[in-house]
């Protein structure tokens, strides 16, 4: 009887009231909540490992100017972060920042499910948006056709090659999340806590909740969203999480 005239009630609003509601609806669960929450991601980190545990290595996979792997540092201080980062303006902004601090190594290169050279696709220099997924973003009147050649890497080969092993990985590259996941397969079994974002450049690179959620949970991570009351447990991927709305979503494994 309530749920009948709660229905009533809302047919009854105006469409752009109905939208602001959905959106704060999502908002509550996490769903687009993670476009500003940086502190909150690495607290998370620092909830699901235990507070008294420090992860001896951390890979921040699309660090841009490197705020994540600020913030990480001053959480986790004896931590080795290695910072990601293929476009050449971002890095410089890297190398300025970080290039005396010994915890953080800056590694000017891409990562992706396949070694070699691609095309890294930006608006602007050293921006954020920068993926190797040639997005379309005209609906926002923003021009997406500025590009450089970039290295491209895997994490087994990276990991292989230098001898090291993360215990967090941070995966924030503008759709290509599933594909890095993908190239290092096999040495996610070292790997404790995994967090990845999703949201609107999942369209451009026809990316789903659903294919990380499979991806991940099948190799032993339960999956978790972030949102304004910490973290929620995703036990079953539903078509109701396929929201393109930035987010913040974290798989653990307990070692």
């Amino acid at each position: 009887m309530v749920g009948n005239a709660i229905k009533k009630f809302l047919s009854l609003l105006p469409q752009p009231v109905l939208g602001s509601i959905e959106r704060l609806m999502q908002d509550a669960q996490g769903k687009g909540w993670g476009a500003a929450t940086l502190s909150n991601e690495v607290r998370a980190i620092k909830k699901l490992l235990g507070g008294s545990f420090e992860p001896s290595v951390a890979f921040d996979v699309g660090a841009n100017n490197g705020e994540w792997a600020a913030e990480f540092h001053g959480i986790f201080p004896n931590a080795k972060i290695y910072c990601f980062e293929p476009s050449s303006r971002a890095t410089e902004v890297l190398t300025a920042r970080f290039s005396k601090n010994p915890s953080i190594v800056l590694e000017n290169i891409a990562l992706s499910d396949q070694n070699g050279e691609e095309t890294l696709w930006f608006d602007s220099p050293g921006s954020g948006l920068a993926s190797l997924v040639k997005r379309d973003l005209t609906q926002f009147g923003i021009d997406y056709s500025s590009s450089e050649s970039v290295q491209v890497t895997t994490l087994n080969s990276y990991c292989s090659k230098y001898g090291v092993l993360p215990v967090v990985i941070k995966l924030d590259i503008e759709g290509n999340e599933l594909k890095a996941l993908q190239g290092g397969e096999s040495i996610l079994e070292s790997v404790q806590v995994i967090q990845f974002e999703f949201g609107g450049t999942n369209i451009d690179s026809r990316t789903y909740f659903r294919d990380f959620f499979q991806f991940l949970s099948t190799r032993g991570f339960k999956i978790y969203r972030l949102g304004p009351r910490g973290l929620t447990l995703i036990t079953i991927a539903r078509e109701e999480d396929e929201i393109f709305r930035v987010t913040n979503y974290f798989a653990y494994k307990d070692k």
